[in-house]
């Protein structure tokens, strides 16, 4: 269908008979009433069997027929669509046939390239330019037709994806970077092309897809591998991609330590935390460390200094500061001045800037302390004495100084340290006292006392008892002495009737060789003797002693017998002899 049929008039008349009418009937309404034809070409616009009938007839009325049958047969078709309808030459475009009515399609694509296809096919034009494919169709009656696409196929080069980043790959927790774009659109088949589109992914999700885009902001707040992926598209789809990787590494984190106080040119350790992930230190200033590169540097400073160490990793870093406050003055102070009992202790104190490290000190002069090298020592001066502190920190040093002024002490005695009674006996005790008045006398333990603040008192003792008495002067400066009051049954015990030993020197205090009186009810003698037999001293008086002058000269210290004859408090007779030694 669709080509010419040419009809050859094949009639046979003579010159005797020539044939003088022609009548034929193409089968499709197309009727040829003439006097004569040779050939006729027709072509039938609907595929269909038709019966072909010719009638000729020659001058004498004589005719003949002939009927024929003419078959025409559909010519093959097809249509074809391409997706898309524009092709880039980095990638394959889908041919594919819409409708078919032939047994073989044939398919030229324009680019000196052609193929059979079955329904559809997959072409990529290695070149830019404009195309026209065409089918070549046949069917088993050996029609044939051709198809040509309606609209050509551009390819051409597709836009392309380029970008950068402002910063290395190499980023660090928190750390931005711009995505700066610089795609481009290139020559499609001699056609301007434009952008249709912009996308940019991170790690599969979409950040951007703004089509004007110049640069993007991009913050990374986790460590981590990022695929940065930028895809363009121009108004004929063709797309172009681009992917660079973003390692961000974890930033390392740093303390320099907690704020310090030093004194000028003391040493202070800094104390950096090597153990939160970090490789290389660097303390600066460093020219006042031992070494900058270690996390427990030494600084020396003379004012107030603020260090940062800075903590890295191979890509990241961290800062952190410390201050190194440096004083200016110890503060050291010392007290109490004050007055000190001769015999007596007094705690010294002192004190600094106690936001100072340790300072070296001492106290001088060391006479009379417990420990001259702590802050606070025990005096027990003999005289008056000043103490003074000196301390020292770095460059810096001071000093200060308490006064202990001396006060003599007074002085208490007891005229008897031992006294010998019967119990239910009155007991008289009896002291003397020296030194700055008024004077506060106080006797412990109270018990059985006829006056416990007096010098002098009395006791009735239940039992035997030893009794303090304290003396307190002006100043507060005290004495004590002490006596022990003894039962006894009677004069059992002759030496308890005498001392042993006396100091006649004068001052008070046991002075005098006599009797215990109150042992005794009568005293018949007692006499002293030296080494050479010689009376030296001789007395019925119980009361009088003997001062240890012979002839009105002091004896030579030595030791002396006596002779002692007497009553004892039981009534029983006492004879007894025995030894004193007069020390000087």
């Amino acid at each position: 269908m669709g080509e010419p049929i040419e009809f050859v008039n094949q009639s046979i008349d003579s010159a005797q008979n020539p044939i003088s009418h022609y009548y034929l009937d193409l089968g499709d309404g197309t009727i040829l009433d003439s006097a004569g034809f040779q050939t006729i070409n027709h072509t039938y616009a609907v595929a269909d069997t038709y019966t072909v009938f010719l009638a000729v007839e020659n001058l004498f009325g004589c005719a003949d027929t002939l009927r024929r049958t003419v078959i025409v047969n559909q010519l093959p078709s097809a249509s074809l669509v391409a997706f898309p309808d524009s092709n880039c030459i980095s990638t394959r475009l889908l041919l594919q046939l819409q409708s078919r009515d032939a047994d073989s399609v044939w398919i030229d694509f324009g680019d000196g390239t052609s193929a059979f296809i079955d329904s559809f096919w997959f072409h990529q034009y290695p070149n830019t330019g404009t195309f026209l494919p065409t089918l070549y169709l046949k069917d088993t009656t050996l029609c044939d037709a051709n198809y040509i696409m309606p609209d050509s196929i551009y390819a051409g080069i597709p836009a392309r994806a380029l970008f950068n980043f402002s910063t290395d790959t190499n980023l660090c927790i928190y750390d931005s970077s711009y995505l700066i774009n610089h795609s481009t659109l290139t020559d499609f088949g001699g056609l301007n092309s434009q952008f249709d589109s912009l996308q940019v992914w991170i790690n599969g999700s979409i950040m951007n897809t703004d089509i004007n885009l110049d640069s993007l902001l991009i913050t990374f707040s986790v460590d981590g591998t990022y695929e940065v992926t930028l895809i363009v598209f121009d108004d004929f789809l063709c797309s172009d991609t681009l992917k660079e990787t973003i390692l961000v590494h974890p930033t390392p984190t740093v303390e320099a330590g907690n704020d310090t106080i030093t004194c000028p040119g003391f040493p202070v350790p800094l104390f950096g935390d090597n153990s939160l992930g970090g490789i290389d230190f660097d303390w600066q200033p460093s020219r006042f460390l031992d070494d900058r590169t270690i996390a427990n540097p030494t600084a020396i400073v003379e004012e107030t200094t603020t260090f940062y160490l800075t903590y890295s990793s191979r890509y990241c870093f961290a800062q952190d500061s410390v201050i190194v406050n440096v004083f200016d003055s110890l503060n050291l102070t010392a007290w109490p001045d004050t007055q000190v009992c001769r015999g007596l202790q007094v705690q010294l104190h002192s004190s600094y800037n106690t936001d100072l490290p340790e300072l070296n000190y001492q106290w001088e002069p060391f006479s009379g302390l417990d420990d001259p090298f702590i802050l606070d020592p025990i005096a027990s001066p003999q005289v008056a004495t000043t103490y003074c502190i000196s301390a020292s920190c770095g460059l810096l040093a001071d000093e200060a100084c308490v006064d202990l002024a001396m006060l003599e002490p007074p002085a208490v005695n007891i005229i008897e340290d031992t006294i010998y009674t019967i119990r239910g006996n009155t007991v008289e005790i009896k002291s003397t006292a020296s030194g700055l008045q008024p004077f506060q006398f106080e006797w412990t333990p109270p018990d059985y006392l006829s006056c416990t603040n007096c010098q002098n008192t009395s006791s009735i003792p239940d039992e035997e008892i030893k009794y303090y008495l304290r003396l307190t002067d002006v100043n507060g400066c005290q004495d004590i002495d002490s006596v022990v009051i003894i039962f006894m049954e009677g004069c059992i015990d002759g030496a308890h009737l005498t001392g042993r030993a006396f100091t006649p020197n004068g001052d008070g205090i046991n002075d005098y060789f006599h009797v215990k009186r109150e042992l005794l009810t009568k005293l018949d003698y007692l006499r002293v003797y030296n080494r050479w037999g010689e009376q030296v001293f001789s007395t019925t008086d119980i009361n009088e002693g003997w001062d240890g002058r012979h002839r009105g000269k002091m004896s030579n210290p030595d030791v002396f017998s006596y002779l002692l004859k007497g009553v004892c408090i039981d009534r029983r007779a006492v004879l007894l002899t025995g030894n004193v030694t007069l020390i000087r």
